[in-house]
C-alpha cells in the first residue's frame, strides 16, 4: 500500500500578504507554556478568505513579538510600556494588517507560519519606548485613555 505525503500551507506562499484579525485565542497547551493564538484571514489574491494562525507569548513588552504584533495592529505603544496597563485584545478584531508569511518544514510536512505582523498600508510600526515591562491583557482600561491608537475614547467600566 502506498501513501502520499501531503503539504499543508496557507496557500499564500512566502512573502507579505494583506490580512485582518479574525479572533484571539488563549492556549495553555503550548510547548513553551501558555500562548496567545491570533487567527488572521488573508484578504487578497487567490488566498483570500483563508485563515492562518500566529502563535505568540502571553507576556507583553514593547520589544517582544507579542508587543510588536499588537502595536502593528494599532495598540498604543505607550500603553504597552505602562506597567499594569490593562486592555481588551478583542477590540483589535477586524483590524487590517500585513503578514510576513514563511513556509517551514515539520514532521508532518510543510506549513505556513506567521513570522511578523506589520501595520496595514505599508506603514512600519513605531519604535517602542525604552521601558520594558509586563502588561496584563484582556481587560479594558478604566481611565478612559485611548488604548487602541484610533482616536476613540474607551468606555469607563
Amino acid at each position: 500500500m502506498a501513501f502520499m505525503m501531503r503539504t499543508e500551507t496557507s496557500g499564500a506562499g512566502p512573502g507579505i500578504h494583506p490580512a485582518k484579525v479574525k479572533q484571539f485565542e488563549r492556549s495553555d497547551k503550548g510547548a513553551y507554556g501558555p500562548s496567545l493564538i491570533i487567527h488572521f484571514v488573508l484578504t487578497a489574491g487567490s488566498s483570500a478568505r483563508r485563515t492562518i494562525k500566529g502563535y505568540t507569548d502571553l507576556q507583553i513588552t514593547p520589544r517582544n513579538k507579542t508587543g510588536r504584533w499588537l502595536m502593528a495592529l494599532g495598540l498604543n505603544p505607550a500603553l504597552v510600556a505602562q506597567v499594569g496597563s490593562q486592555f481588551d485584545v478583542e477590540k483589535l478584531v477586524g483590524r487590517p494588517c500585513r503578514l510576513e508569511i514563511v513556509d517551514k518544514n515539520g514532521s508532518n510536512g510543510s506549513y505556513s507560519s506567521v513570522k511578523e505582523v506589520l501595520a496595514a498600508g505599508g506603514q512600519a510600526h513605531s519604535e517602542p519606548p525604552t521601558v520594558v515591562e509586563e502588561v496584563v491583557d484582556d481587560v479594558v482600561t478604566n481611565d478612559g485613555t485611548d488604548a487602541y491608537d484610533d482616536g476613540q475614547a474607551l468606555p469607563n467600566t
